[in-house]
């Protein structure tokens, strides 16, 4: 059997405190930006002040936070009615550990304050039809590259297999997007593929 370990690296040593030391040594050195999600449910759809018509993703200009986008922009309705907006905030200063603990100090009301005046620029009337907010704290949400951590440094040393056992996920890239991730997944698929035996034509 072959086993592909598709987590993020900051919990490897917890997982798997036996894997190679220059291995853990690699996993820890990738930092992780703490985010901040907030999901805004609204009795109706917000008036616009502003700015661009209100579309799927939406960012706010020299604002804090990273946008936001309508999380019912897929439904099928003949008119406008109740939605939810999901906001986006990203925390990548220099020292992530005192963002960690200043995203987890700072009490819930105290957000809710914060992006309700950051969105209140673009919609004048978001106090009043928002029903309820709901925020998630992450605190490792998305490896944050820094100087020189995409071309050197170990890094690399977490794509190669030990024994029947391969690491995917996209921090092995040493950046957060879809694209890295699914690389990682189909190169570990081809790699199990042929060791098992399997001839497969290469998906990459």
């Amino acid at each position: 059997p072959q086993l592909i370990c598709a987590t993020p690296t900051f919990i490897l040593s917890r997982i798997w405190p036996d894997a190679p030391a220059d291995m853990l040594q690699a996993a820890a050195a990738i930092e992780h930006a703490p985010w901040l999600v907030a999901n805004l449910s609204l009795s109706r759809m917000p008036e616009e002040r502003r700015g661009a018509q209100l579309s799927w993703d939406n960012v706010i200009y020299q604002s804090p936070g990273l946008g936001y986008v309508v999380a019912t922009h897929q439904q099928i309705r003949t008119r406008p009615g109740p939605t939810v907006l999901t906001y986006y905030r990203a925390f990548g200063g220099a020292d992530t550990k005192q963002s960690r603990q200043q995203l987890l100090a700072t009490p819930r009301e105290t957000w809710t304050e914060t992006i309700l005046a950051e969105m209140e620029r673009i919609h004048p009337n978001i106090r009043q039809i928002t029903t309820n907010v709901n925020i998630t704290r992450y605190g490792h949400a998305m490896a944050k590259p820094t100087t020189g951590s995409l071309w050197h440094g170990k890094r690399a040393l977490l794509s190669r297999p030990v024994g029947r056992i391969q690491l995917a996920h996209a921090d092995l890239s040493g950046f957060s997007i879809f694209e890295e991730a699914n690389y990682h997944g189909v190169r570990c698929a081809e790699n199990a593929l042929a060791a098992l035996g399997y001839a497969s034509r290469s998906l990459l």
